[in-house]
């Protein structure tokens, strides 16, 4: 429940950025994305998760994709800053 609030808080600054903006469009850049991907990836393979054990957090490429690999003091960090640099906002 507390990683959905911190995802609400995030989703609501960057909401409140393009109305001050007065955009209509927010997209992550590609950029962005593949270094999120690739520290989670990196984090991930520590885990459990990450293991040949059959868990349903594991998709059909072999990708854990359900859960996340930081406490939650961590992801709190996290979502309370905006890197705008990495969002395409028009």
């Amino acid at each position: 429940m507390f990683s959905i609030e911190c995802q609400v808080n995030w989703s609501i600054k960057v909401l409140e950025e393009m109305v001050r903006r007065e955009c209509k469009e927010v997209r992550v850049k590609e950029w962005a994305e593949k270094v999120h991907m690739e520290g989670l990836k990196k984090k991930l393979k520590q885990t459990v998760w990450a293991q040949d054990c059959g868990n349903w957090y594991v998709d059909k490429r072999g990708m854990v994709t359900a859960i996340n690999p930081v406490s939650g003091v961590s992801y709190w960090m996290t979502t309370r800053k905006r890197d705008w640099n990495a969002l395409s906002i028009n």
